[in-house]
């Protein structure tokens, strides 16, 4: 076997394993900069592990932006070839929209011309003209105008507007005639006027001239100037269709709206721009409630008796209603189990 060199200590002897002066190197604890190192080393793990995530996910948003870019291109040049045709098709649709309105006022026109010889008969009871309305409304027309229309008279057709018969109680529906002579028809409205009110079998009979909805609801729109023309006691008419005429002054106007007669107004009168017309009643006519008679107490007493005692009748039937039968048997009325007073099943052990 080999020696062993062991080394010598400063008096030239040698020293063993054993030998107390003999130094064991000890493995030093990790400092803090070692720590440090370890810990840059992780965080620079860990960002190169993200920052592939993050080149991954952006290859796949610039692949979407690719895509969506080329659509959009596609997109322009799908809009650049419509944009002329869409440009002519506005023109024409325009056009279409034009030709349209010019329609529908020559329609309107003609319906209204086709509709000059009407009369618009209100309130004649239902089921009065019997299974001949077109005799019935000329007989009567001939009727309350004795000798002053036409010796053509003749009534070509007459119906009620077609609707539900209406229940007792409610407004009979409207008769349409259509008389052959224009003059007669003028006739007759203004015999219509001059005898309103119109009384058959109690019912107040009323004739007007058959317009369409559309004539009916503008010819409407000048009630409100109307009674602003009635109060300054200026003369006015309504032409076909909706067009009022004025005569102020030996002058002679012409509106097409209530808007311009409004302006007008203002304009000329213009102390009574503020007096807007109302359909409230003026205050004499009021009746102050403190200052009733004795009658209308007496009235209104008998209406609430009225009242009360109908109410009450209904109650009652509504809680009858709700109780139930008796059984009758040959020796005793037995009650239903429901209807037992509570003493009784406490006895009975229900």
């Amino acid at each position: 076997m080999g020696r062993t060199k062991g080394k010598h200590s400063e008096n030239g002897e040698a020293s063993g394993p054993n030998d107390p002066t003999l130094e064991i190197p000890v493995k030093n604890p990790p400092d803090k900069l070692d720590l440090i190192l370890q810990e840059i080393k992780d965080s620079r793990q860990a960002i190169e592990n993200r920052l592939g995530s993050i080149t991954a996910e952006l290859s796949i948003l610039r692949d979407d932006q690719n895509r969506l870019s080329g659509r959009i291109q596609k997109t322009e040049s799908n809009i650049a070839e419509i944009l002329p045709t869409h440009t002519e098709n506005r023109t024409a649709i325009e056009l279409l929209q034009q030709q349209v309105q010019a329609l529908q006022k020559r329609a309107e026109d003609a319906e209204g011309r086709s509709r000059r010889n009407n009369i618009h008969i209100q309130g004649i009871p239902e089921g009065k003209e019997g299974k001949n309305p077109t005799q019935y409304v000329e007989e009567w027309l001939k009727s309350i105008a004795e000798d002053r229309l036409s010796v053509h008279f003749v009534v070509e057709r007459a119906h009620r507007i077609p609707s539900r018969k209406p229940p007792p109680g409610a407004p009979a529906h409207p008769l349409i005639a259509r008389i052959l002579n224009f003059r007669d028809r003028d006739t007759i409205l203004q015999i219509a006027r001059e005898l309103d009110p119109i009384i058959v079998d109690s019912a107040r009979i009323s004739c007007y001239p058959d317009y369409t909805m559309i004539v009916q609801k503008r010819r409407t729109s000048f009630q409100g100037v109307k009674q602003r023309l009635r109060a300054e006691g200026i003369t006015y008419a309504i032409l076909f269709p909706a067009r009022m005429r004025i005569s102020y002054n030996q002058k002679t106007l012409f509106f097409e709206t209530p808007d311009l007669v409004c302006a007008w107004l203002d304009e000329t009168f213009p102390q009574s721009k503020t007096r807007e017309p109302s359909d409230a009643p003026p205050q004499d006519n009021i009746i102050n409630p403190t200052e009733t008679s004795e009658t209308d107490h007496k009235r209104r007493g008998e209406k609430l008796a009225r009242h009360s005692n109908k109410h009450w009748k209904a109650k009652m039937t509504r809680y009858n209603q709700h109780i139930p039968y008796r059984r009758q048997t040959p020796h005793r009325v037995v009650w239903p189990r429901r209807w037992t007073a509570p003493w009784r099943r406490t006895q009975k052990g229900a």
